[in-house]
């Protein structure tokens, strides 16, 4: 086989369809197959039960794809003459955020401390932010005596503390 093209990262939004292309030549000419890096079936067709482990073809079409779609496929160019050649494309799916707010009404007593939990997704990253109850941004939670703010990446939860009041916090899910 004497070469191979194709893309290594490819962006698409979330419910969109996308093309992964990937192109070999030799003599005589190889066939593409393609898989998930992951060993999952290909999120070819959402609609049915239908499990499709790979599929022969230069060019993989997904339609309506979903954030379970992202990932490395691999395409393998083959012509029985050894060795084969194969090459990954990563498929980045993009997506507004989502909020899951476990719990929505959260109480604390005078000086003690309370965990305001707020769990989201999307890609690219969100910006995250807390408003008040008149819906004004918190601007700068960590240069006030009230609050104090953690964010941790992996789970997506924020940490408000508060030593002076006692209030409850209702939190709903907002969209700008």
């Amino acid at each position: 086989m004497q070469s191979m093209e194709s893309d290594s990262v490819v962006k698409v939004r979330e419910s969109q369809n996308v093309s992964l292309t990937c192109k070999a030549t030799g003599n005589p000419k190889p066939s593409i197959i393609w898989r998930k890096q992951d060993g999952q079936p290909l999120p070819i067709d959402t609609n049915t039960n239908q499990i499709i482990e790979s599929v022969e073809s230069e060019v993989l079409h997904l339609t309506e794809v979903s954030r379970m779609a992202i990932g490395y496929y691999v395409c393998i160019a083959s012509n029985q003459i050894n060795p084969s050649i194969r090459r990954n494309i990563y498929l980045e799916v993009e997506f507004p955020p989502t909020i899951t707010v476990p719990n929505k009404m959260v109480l604390s007593y005078v000086r003690h401390n309370i965990t305001l939990e707020c769990i989201t997704e999307s890609n690219p990253k969100a910006q995250h932010f807390w408003m008040d109850s008149l819906g004004n941004q918190i601007i700068d939670l960590n240069k006030s005596n009230k609050y104090s703010v953690k964010t941790v990446d992996t789970n997506g939860f924020k940490t408000l503390e508060t030593p002076e009041n006692m209030f409850a916090f209702q939190i709903t899910d907002w969209e700008p």
